[in-house]
């Protein structure tokens, strides 16, 4: 059976180098999640995502940003988005499927991976 994707909403902090911004994480599978966000990364830069938990704790997760896209359109001009690869080993990552897998944090519909 497929590994289950997650369309999502959640907005994050976003800190990579000495920069930070913020998103919305939209999408998350089994080792990586899609950000929409008008902070432009490169691909190959690490990345930290900081949102807020089930319980108010904050949620930090690491990654590396795996692509890119340009321009989605929606609300605002120049807005951008990144794929991360998240690493399992930043401590957080069965939290954040813990917390993604509660109905709070998705849309009406669910989606699974190919």
């Amino acid at each position: 059976m497929p590994e289950p994707r997650f369309d999502t909403y959640i907005w994050a902090e976003i800190a990579f180098e000495n920069e930070t911004g913020e998103g919305s994480i939209q999408n998350v599978g089994p080792g990586g999640l899609f950000v929409r966000s008008s902070t432009i990364c490169r691909t190959g830069d690490e990345v930290r995502l900081s949102f807020e938990g089930l319980d108010g704790e904050t949620v930090e997760v690491a990654g590396v940003i795996w692509w890119t896209k340009h321009n989605l359109g929606g609300r605002g001009p120049g807005l951008h988005g990144f794929g991360v690869r998240l690493m399992a080993s930043s401590g957080n990552y069965r939290s954040l499927l813990r917390t993604l897998s509660h109905p709070r944090w998705r849309p009406a519909r669910q989606s699974f991976a190919v």
